[in-house]
């Protein structure tokens, strides 16, 4: 009996162990794809937006996680960051931009 207990714990445990993650899924509000923010970068009321966008994702992010992402770095080297990113990945959006730049300027 106790053989069989434990077997159970165990295969709870595995089947725990390999059960496949969580995708989340949600709603970006704002969006531009990358190529759009790259021409969008010379026009500077757009180019504004784009960073304003940007800094206002991170600040959400670290706002609902309780980090400091962008501590100390400039707001024109995030979204120039940002814009690189874009550059890179056409077929990207400005949340994939901020996301990594998120993901790059947090340095906790």
């Amino acid at each position: 009996m106790r053989t069989v207990a434990v077997l159970v714990v165990l295969g709870s445990l595995i089947a725990l162990g390999s059960s496949p993650t969580v995708a989340q899924s949600f709603t970006v509000k704002g969006a531009v794809e990358c190529a759009d923010f790259v021409l969008e970068h010379e026009n500077n009321n757009y180019r504004a937006m784009n960073q304003w966008w940007v800094l206002g994702y991170i600040t959400g992010r670290n706002m609902a996680t309780g980090t400091h992402s962008g501590k100390g770095v400039g707001a024109d080297a995030i979204y120039a960051f940002a814009l690189s990113y874009c550059r890179n990945n056409p077929y990207g959006d400005n949340e994939d931009a901020a996301r990594a730049a998120y993901d790059v300027f947090n340095f906790q």
